[in-house]
């Protein structure tokens, strides 16, 4: 897994594309990528990397669902394939950065079920499950390292766990 950190998503989205969709985004920033200076989150090689096909992921951003094309990148040395991320995309999850970190803030019931009923597409058994998964797998990695939910929270928790915020699965991730 290879997650392409975009500074700032929301002033990115505002200045750039206001009305895009992530979709578009996306398709933006694998532009920017220079895939030659990739350090393979497998085997530490840089510069093995070539495109190797896509899939499709259906994806809950900004309160909205829709389909998008994940490229997926083949490291040539350890021959192993690894997809490619924005900062604000969970792997394993269709749900957005943004919508985890709204689900595991809240504090009491009520505020729960009224971040669930703003969010939309999204069942309430899942916004427990992402509050559960919190609880058990990252309510306390973050209290070890005293991180805060702010801008700095992706790269705290690369530094700290290799691994994006949420990220339940313990695939080998990096950044770009």
């Amino acid at each position: 897994m290879v997650t392409k950190i975009i500074e700032e998503i929301k002033t990115f989205t505002e200045e750039i594309c206001i009305k895009r969709t992530l979709k578009t985004i996306y398709a933006i920033c694998l532009c920017t990528i220079e895939i030659h200076h990739i350090v393979c989150p497998s085997c530490g090689v840089v510069g093995e990397f070539i495109f190797w096909g896509y899939y499709t992921r259906m994806f809950v951003w900004e309160d909205i669902l829709e389909e998008i094309r994940i490229q997926r990148i083949f490291c040539k040395s350890c021959r192993v394939t690894h997809s490619i991320l924005l900062s604000c995309m969970v792997p394993y999850s269709r749900f957005s950065l943004s919508i985890h970190i709204r689900i595991v803030q809240c504090k009491d019931d009520q505020e729960l079920f009224d971040t669930w009923y703003t969010i939309g597409c999204i069942s309430f058994d899942r916004v427990r499950n992402i509050r559960s998964q919190y609880f058990k797998h990252w309510k306390e990695r973050l209290t070890v390292l005293k991180i805060v939910f702010d801008e700095r929270l992706v790269f705290r928790v690369f530094k700290g766990y290799g691994r994006q915020f949420m990220q339940i699965h313990a695939t080998i991730n990096s950044l770009v």
